[in-house]
């Protein structure tokens, strides 16, 4: 293999100087630093920075160093490799490990893999000095969930996009659904509602980022039947809470520090569309809360008992929807006081007038539905089949 794409392992070195960060970016890769041993990198050369990938796939431990290697296949082609967390590290903390003893056939299918590998990162920095240079957004599907713009400023690249983020809750019970199963898990038009909703937001170049708030007990299930099975990758997990604000309080714990805007999103309301999620992103920038809604169709009844004692006028009312969007800092500082104070909403909105910040209703869809209950699945597949011609 060439020095530009071969296998590295980090010395200790850099465990030592660096350890706390470096343990931290290592941690969502799911790698743990253990006693005695180092770890396998991808190492990449680009404008003398050397850029490490943390390998994956574990081979049989090999003297002191815990070793993988990549595996790729039709279905998987960058198995074994995590795109989240890219190391820029100085030559003196690198270790070459050409010398250790891999079979040739694994060495020749390695470095064909690195090649590959090596011409998509150089594409994506290559790509993203064009859009600085153009000042535009930058948008690449192999990368679009990784935290390679982390490091932008050490490749002496300015990071000018934002970073989006989108909490899908999941973690409800559907006891209206009366379907023996959490509702997020029925099929329309042959796919789990959850993997409809997941799929809108996963293939959005608007979104960088995914938090998928589920029950703990169905994390199994999620992961082998929805996540897998549709191939969504770096798709972040958060448990439930007890009420629904449990369950987003948990969430704002998983979102990355860089995020600027949060949308929050129903897991029951799949026909959610391209068009809705830029527009919540980009009036949110301008307005800093928003809620997606329409306009009621119906006359509205204020009633105590069976007694009406208010018609109030239909131009002022809405239907809210989700996605409510939030600048990050705003939403999680609302949630914080809430909590502080022992108070309950509804929904998020709720929590952010309270904490004295107008939000701001914009358009949604009248397809944009929250399925419920069963008459609601009748209307989902008429939907479905409506955005399919």
């Amino acid at each position: 293999m060439s020095n530009n794409h071969n296998i590295v392992l980090i010395s200790e070195k850099y465990f030592k100087k660096y350890n706390s960060k470096f343990i931290e970016m290592l941690d969502v890769a799911n790698i743990k630093k253990q006693s005695n041993r180092m770890y396998l990198f991808l190492k990449i050369k680009i404008d003398e920075n050397n850029i490490l990938i943390p390998l994956r796939t574990n081979l049989p431990k090999l003297g002191n160093a815990v070793v993988g290697y990549p595996v790729p296949s039709k279905s998987k082609p960058n198995a074994g490799f995590d795109y989240r967390k890219m190391l820029i590290v100085d030559d003196e903390y690198i270790i070459p490990v050409e010398s250790l003893n891999i079979p040739n056939s694994q060495q020749k299918i390695i470095s064909e893999k690195y090649k590959v590998i090596e011409r998509q990162v150089k594409t994506y920095i290559k790509n993203y000095k064009k859009a600085v240079e153009k000042n535009r957004q930058f948008k690449d599907k192999m990368f679009k969930f990784s935290t390679l713009h982390n490091f932008h400023k050490e490749l002496n690249l300015e990071r000018i996009y934002n970073m989006n983020t989108v909490m899908i809750v999941a973690a409800g019970s559907g006891k209206r659904m009366n379907a023996g199963m959490n509702k997020q898990f029925i099929k329309i038009d042959n796919k789990e509602i959850i993997a409809h909703t997941i799929e809108r937001f996963y293939n959005s170049s608007m979104i960088n980022e995914i938090i998928l708030c589920i029950k703990k007990e169905e994390e199994e299930f999620v992961r082998k039947n929805i996540l897998e099975k549709y191939h969504f990758e770096n798709i972040i997990i958060s448990y439930g809470g007890k009420e629904r604000q449990d369950t987003i309080n948990n969430g704002l714990d998983k979102v990355s520090p860089n995020c600027d805007i949060l949308l929050i999103h129903d897991g029951a309301r799949p026909f959610i569309t391209d068009e809705i999620i830029e527009n919540a992103i980009n009036e949110t920038k301008k307005l800093k809360a928003t809620v997606v809604g329409v306009m009621v169709k119906d006359t509205i009844k204020i009633v105590d008992g069976n007694e009406i004692k208010d018609t109030p006028n239909r131009a002022n009312l809405w239907a809210a929807q989700t996605p409510q969007s939030f600048e990050f800092n705003l939403i999680k500082d609302a949630y914080k006081k809430a909590y502080e104070d022992g108070f309950y909403g509804t929904d998020d909105a709720m929590i952010v007038e309270r904490a004295g910040h107008k939000v701001y209703m914009i358009d949604g869809s009248y397809n944009n539905i929250k399925i419920t209950s069963p008459e609601d699945l009748a209307i989902a597949e008429i939907i479905s089949r409506k955005i399919k011609e």
